[in-house]
């Protein structure tokens, strides 16, 4: 088995192999070891791989080993790396970090974010990640020319993407501005896991002899696959629904009964129904956070980060691409198609064990970028779509999946174990809840939000601007409180959807603990003293160690887990909340909330307003 530092006779920088040692690479995937050396070679590579399969180090690792390599020649390597958003910039741009980390100051990198981004420092780097957008409305223009000019390698990041769905006419002015490419003036480097023909014959004008790369294992000749093209087992389910409801039911019960594994990815198909979600989970006290484009690009990119360190275990996403299989580069509409439609796409969400598809996607080459969030390198994963059956085009999708497995002979999707017929015994909670999820209360819930980050908008706060306009903070706080007591209001009198009652519970379990995506049926401790001590399986515990069933006892069946990291999990409300909704983190609030203790409550007293008692 070869490793990064005896790759195929073509010994990489020894800085560079140090550094993916580092990082705890040392044998490159299937993908990397067929790449790497054709773009070391020159030559224009088409890279055409699953998602997850290092695609990214893949073209990043030989573009550094060609700038080491010639940094004593007179001119040096400029690389272009184009992606479709600004998330997928500040990934790349970590990837280069952690592949440079030795190598001092030999190469210069930079990634150009927003239309402010100044030209004085990038025109000196060699390395420029960005989107095609912000290349072209990025200012200096005579220094962007002049780079642009001199660039020797070219990256498209996502290329099916950025060669349709509104991007054609910015990759047309960026593509006028590199060097003349008749003469292969410069190198073409392609990635994506889902290359169309259509793309292919677009990318045939641009591409001098391109060779293409398929990232797919195979095995030797003994029918045995190389330990460094081994993969994370993909388990894929669907269930079919007959309405909207039953889609709920079955969200309720995979979350509430802890079938799906925990972290989980939500995609939904508009920014409306990603925060339907949002509040429907919320009524059952099932924290989760939302990728909403409208929220800004600093704070998605701090979702993304408390996804990653798992303060946030549930994510949901709006996809609204509408993607086609086969991509067509005209009477595409760029309107509904901006960057942050796409956030999903190739960003690495990770530790994903789940991805649940609520809304089903429009297309294979949808669903595949969808599922590829998990079961990434060597992690195993499941994704569970929901089908349904009133809509054409759900079922149509499910017919080429099937088809599409039996044609590459693969397991493929399946059928989940249950259906919403047979935990139909929830309905009641789940109409009971879909009466608060209103258009009316999705606005209010997306208003509430973009007016707490701008409360608490360091910009503002730090530039002095409402200290200047006082009264327009206090109208904003005023309308946000008022927003904050709506939104309570109603969900009052439903607090009791947050517990499950006993009996439920007891004919709901046995049907969902068969269910092959529940990986977390039994606790490690409780496996262990099973595989010991089998007769414990028979035997009847003492009397005082059985809890008192009454059926209509309710209970919660999240975890009861209080402690200072889990309350720092929670998502922090926003400075005009009241202390009493803040999450608690000091020792004395904790004890009071593990034995049920009642908490001191406080509300607002407007001072200027304060009467005296007088008697």
């Amino acid at each position: 088995m070869i490793t990064f530092s005896d790759f195929s006779g073509n010994i990489l920088d020894r800085r560079i192999v140090q550094a993916l040692n580092f990082q705890g690479f040392v044998y490159p995937t299937k993908v990397q070891s067929d790449a790497i050396g054709l773009i070391i070679e020159g030559k224009d590579v088409l890279i055409n791989s699953k998602t997850g399969s290092g695609k990214t180090l893949a073209f990043i690792i030989p573009i550094c080993h060609n700038l080491l390599s010639n940094e004593n020649s007179g001119s040096r390597m400029k690389v272009l790396i184009l992606v479709p958003s600004r998330e997928l910039v500040n990934q790349v741009y970590d990837v280069l970090l952690s592949v440079i980390r030795y190598c001092g100051n030999k190469i210069r990198i930079s990634h150009l974010i927003g239309e402010d981004s100044s030209w004085n420092y990038i025109s000196k780097c060699n390395i420029v990640i960005s989107t095609p957008y912000d290349i072209v409305s990025s200012s200096d223009k005579d220094k962007k020319v002049k780079w642009l000019g001199n660039v020797s390698c070219l990256v498209v990041d996502e290329a099916d993407l950025l060669f349709a769905f509104g991007y054609e006419k910015y990759m047309e002015i960026i593509l006028e501005l590199l060097p003349n490419s008749t003469g292969k003036k410069y190198q073409c480097i392609f990635c994506s896991a889902t290359l169309s023909k259509n793309l292919k014959l677009l990318n045939s004008k641009l591409l001098h002899k391109p060779i293409s790369v398929n990232g797919i294992p195979q095995a030797n000749e003994q029918g045995v696959l190389d330990k460094s093209s081994i993969e994370g087992i993909l388990k894929e389910y669907y269930v079919n629904c007959s309405n909207i409801t039953e889609k709920w039911l079955m969200l309720y019960v995979l979350f509430k009964m802890q079938v799906i594994p925990i972290k989980c990815l939500i995609f939904a198909s508009s920014i409306d129904m990603a925060y339907s979600i949002r509040l429907f989970l919320d009524k059952f006290d099932i924290s989760a956070g939302i990728m909403s484009p409208i929220l800004p690009f600093s704070t998605r990119q701090l979702i993304v980060q408390y996804f990653n360190q798992g303060t946030i275990d549930i994510l949901i996403t709006a996809d609204i691409t509408n993607e086609l299989d086969e991509i067509s580069t005209k009477d595409i509409s760029s309107s509904a198609k901006s960057e942050e439609a796409v956030a999903y796409r190739g960003i690495d969400y990770q530790g994903v064990s789940s991805v649940l598809n609520f809304d089903c996607p429009t297309s294979v080459r949808s669903y595949i970028h969808r599922i590829g969030r998990t079961a990434r390198g060597n992690s195993s994963g499941t994704a569970i779509t929901f089908i349904n059956k009133d809509i054409p085009n759900d079922v149509e999708l499910l017919q080429l999946l099937i088809a599409r497995n039996k044609y590459n002979n693969d397991k493929g999707i399946e059928p989940l174990d249950f259906g919403p017929h047979d935990v139909s015994c929830f309905n009641y909670r789940i109409e009971d809840c879909l009466k608060s999820i209103t258009k009316t209360n999705i606005r209010r819930y997306k208003l509430k939000e973009i007016q707490g980050l701008i409360l608490s908008s360091s910009r503002l706060i730090k530039g002095g601007y409402f200290s200047k306009h006082p009264e327009e903070r206090s109208v904003l706080r005023s309308y946000h409180k008022h927003l904050l007591s709506t939104l309570a209001i109603s969900g009052t009198g439903r607090e009791h959807l947050k517990l499950t009652p006993r009996y439920l519970e007891e004919i709901v379990y046995p049907i969902v603990q068969s269910s092959q995506p529940n990986c977390n049926v039994t606790t490690a401790t409780e496996q262990a003293i099973y595989t010991q001590f089998p007769e414990a399986l028979s035997k009847k515990e003492p009397r005082y160690k059985l809890p008192r069933y009454d059926n209509l006892h309710k209970y919660n069946t999240q975890s009861k887990d209080i402690s200072r990291k889990s309350q720092l999990k929670k998502e922090p409300t926003y400075e005009t909340s009241t202390p009493d909704t803040l999450p608690a983190i000091s020792g004395r609030k904790i004890w009071k909330l593990k034995h049920k203790k009642p908490l001191q409550r406080y509300s607002y007293i407007d001072t200027s307003k304060k009467k005296r008692n007088r008697r």
